[in-house]
């Protein structure tokens, strides 16, 4: 059996928040020759093995490491630690180890030990008709690739694209949580599964106006057929934005007919009670009345 000198080693735990990365160091004697870390020696690097890159090409991992073949480094030192950090930043493993298999004289030969993060074999959802697939699969593969790496990063921009989907169609507390689960029939992959909570359309309990002067608040009410208030014995209407947009437009179009060419809307906001009722308050500015 080898006896292996480690050098350094980090382990990385990933959870669904983030990443927390443990730096631990083992040191074993090799039984023919001590080794004295009080005192930094330098070595030239022999050989550089790579174990573990399944997907990545070994050679490129030599070359991101800087740990090259008749290099020199100094052991204990930054050489090491760099090498390490090169890796890291890459962003492609869970696990990385630089360990001596042996020194002869003053060469020292060091082995990469990597686990590489799992591949994305598929994802699905859960928890939403068939008809919405197709849309999200298309917003999804800027983030998604099969064969890619799956980061933390990645989920998060997924599911904000998922949740921006819904909530231009009204579902404005939709929740989504990305689950990964091993593929079993992939060697070291994934399935992605987003699990979606719609839960129910806000509707819009009301729709204030300001700086309307000549047309009161009623009829501009009147103007916003998709988008309406609820009243005692009227059922109001969903938040859907582009039915939203599309009446904005009518207010305007309803200020040119009756000669307000240059009215505009200057700004909306939407805001929601301790109830999470929704509130759209919209500032006109009307303009002059041409004749």
């Amino acid at each position: 059996m080898k006896t292996r000198l480690y050098l350094l080693t980090l382990f990385i735990t990933v959870c669904t928040i983030g990443l927390r990365a443990q730096d631990t160091t083992e040191v074993r004697q090799l039984p023919t020759q001590q080794v004295d870390y009080s005192e930094p020696k330098e070595y030239e690097i022999g050989e550089v093995k790579v174990t573990g890159a399944n997907f990545s090409d070994d050679n490129a991992i030599r070359i991101v490491s800087g740990l090259k073949k008749g290099n020199k480094i100094k052991v204990p030192g930054d050489d090491i630690k760099r090498a390490m950090q090169n890796l890291w930043r890459q962003k492609l493993f869970t696990d990385i180890q630089i360990v001596q298999e042996k020194v002869i004289g003053d060469v020292v030969f060091l082995e990469i030990i990597l686990q590489e993060r799992p591949r994305l074999s598929r994802y699905t959802y859960t928890g939403i008709k068939k008809l919405y697939e197709e849309d999200l699969n298309t917003l999804l593969k800027p983030f998604l690739l099969r064969g890619g790496i799956v980061t933390d990063a990645t989920k998060v921009n997924a599911i904000t694209a998922i949740k921006n989907f819904f909530i231009k169609k009204g579902f404005l507390d939709v929740e989504v949580e990305a689950i990964e689960k091993p593929e079993e029939k992939v060697r070291n992959a994934i399935l992605l599964e987003f699990a979606v909570d719609r839960n129910e359309r806000v509707k819009v309990q009301d729709i204030v106006f300001d700086g309307n002067e000549t047309v009161t608040d009623k009829k501009l009410r009147k103007q916003m057929k998709n988008t309406k208030v609820k009243r005692r014995f009227l059922a109001s209407s969903k938040y859907i934005e582009d039915d939203y947009e599309a009446d904005k437009r009518s207010v305007i179009d309803f200020y040119n007919t009756i000669g307000y060419r240059d009215a505009r809307i200057t700004d909306d906001t939407l805001w929601r009670d301790e109830e999470g009722r929704l509130f759209l308050g919209l500032s006109v500015d009307e303009g002059d009345q041409y004749y």
